[in-house]
């Protein structure tokens, strides 16, 4: 009996010491405007790699807003190239790690 005491004390001062491990406190979550900014390092990253198109270098003004993604909040970046009819976005988790991106064309509304 004591010693399954002393087994259940260990097993529950191990598990504090590995949760307590140091740099939990340090996580620094963004804000809309770290989001945009983060946001823009990435499109040079990919232009960079190939993976987009140079015209996203000169783009224009980028909304940033959270977004519920597979449970999960993350910021979306988005822009819009008004001359070739294109949306890129961005995904980002709330502590900035780089999740995902796609470019779409946009389709207008026809008027009568």
């Amino acid at each position: 009996m004591f010693s399954r005491i002393i087994q259940v004390i260990s097993s529950l001062l191990i598990a504090a010491a590995v949760n307590a491990h140091p740099g939990h406190d340090d996580v620094v979550q963004l804000d809309q405007s770290s989001a945009i900014k983060a946001a823009s390092g990435k499109i040079e990253d990919l232009t960079g790699e190939g993976k987009l198109d140079s015209s996203w270098l000169e783009r224009t003004e980028a909304k940033a807003q959270l977004a519920r993604i597979s449970g999960r909040q993350n910021w979306t970046v988005s822009y819009v190239n008004s001359e070739t009819n294109k949306r890129l976005e961005l995904v980002f988790s709330m502590t900035g790690n780089f999740i995902s991106f796609s470019e779409t064309t946009i389709t207008g509304i026809a008027s009568d």
